[in-house]
C-alpha cells in the first residue's frame, strides 16, 4: 500500500489523463505472476494491431534474480521491470534480463532532500532504535541521479529497515503520506528520474 501512495503522487497526471490504475499486490513473485499471466495471450496475437492499453508491472529487488527475457515488441504492450540502486549512488530501472542485484525498496529510491525534511516527523521513533537525525547528515541534494541510501553505513541501512518494518509495516505508510505532504511544500520539489522512464512508456 505504502508504495501505491508513492506512485499515485508520482504518476497524478497519467492517473488523470491516461486512466491509470495502480494495483498494489503482495510480494514480487505475485507480480511476476500476473506478468506472465497477461503475457501470455499478448504472444499468441503475434501482432500489437488488436491490443489496446499497456501495463507496467515494477517490483522491488531482492538478493536472487530469475532472469526473464522479453520478446522486443512485447516490451511496447507490457514491461517488467524492477527498480535497483548502483554503485554510482543512482536507482535505475532494470530487466529482468539483467543479472544486478543491489537489494532495492522504493523507500530507498527517494529525493534527498525530501526523505531528510521527512524523516525529521519521526525523531521519537529513530530514537528508540539508537538512531540520530545527525547520522544522516550526508551529502543532501536534489540531484535526483543521486541515491542518498548507498551514503548510509551498513550497520545504519539495517537499523533503517528496522524502522520501516515498525507496526507490521505501518511505519511505511505513515512515512510514504509524510514524504508527499512534504513534497507538496516543497516549492523545488523534484521526481526521482525513474520516473520519468515510466511516464515515456504510457505516453
Amino acid at each position: 500500500i505504502s508504495d501505491k501512495i508513492y506512485l499515485e503522487y508520482f504518476f497524478e497526471e497519467e492517473i488523470k489523463n491516461n486512466n491509470l490504475k495502480i494495483l498494489p499486490v503482495w510480494w514480487k513473485d505475485k507480480v511476476i505472476e500476473i506478468f506472465e499471466y497477461i503475457k501470455l495471450p499478448i504472444k499468441k496475437e503475434k501482432s500489437d494491431k488488436n491490443i489496446k492499453g499497456k501495463v507496467f508491472c515494477l517490483t522491488d529487488t531482492d538478493s536472487e534474480i530469475v532472469p526473464i527475457n522479453l520478446d522486443n515488441w512485447i516490451k511496447d504492450i507490457i514491461l517488467l521491470k524492477r527498480l535497483c540502486n548502483n554503485k554510482d549512488k543512482k536507482t535505475d530501472l532494470l530487466e529482468y534480463s539483467k543479472t544486478d542485484s543491489w537489494e532495492t525498496e522504493i523507500e530507498n529510491s527517494l529525493i534527498p532532500k525530501i526523505f531528510l525534511e521527512t524523516i525529521k516527523n519521526f525523531e521519537q521513533d529513530l530514537e528508540n532504535l539508537w538512531i540520530s537525525i545527525s547520522d544522516f547528515d550526508i551529502e543532501w541534494t536534489l540531484n535526483t541521479d543521486f541515491n542518498f541510501w548507498l551514503q548510509l553505513k551498513a550497520k545504519k541501512q539495517i537499523k533503517m529497515k528496522e524502522f520501516f518494518d515498525l507496526n507490521n509495516w505501518g511505519m511505511k505508510v505513515n512515512f510514504a503520506n509524510k514524504y508527499i505532504e512534504s513534497s507538496k511544500e516543497n516549492s523545488d520539489s523534484w521526481m526521482p528520474n525513474w520516473n520519468q522512464e515510466i511516464k515515456d512508456f504510457f505516453n
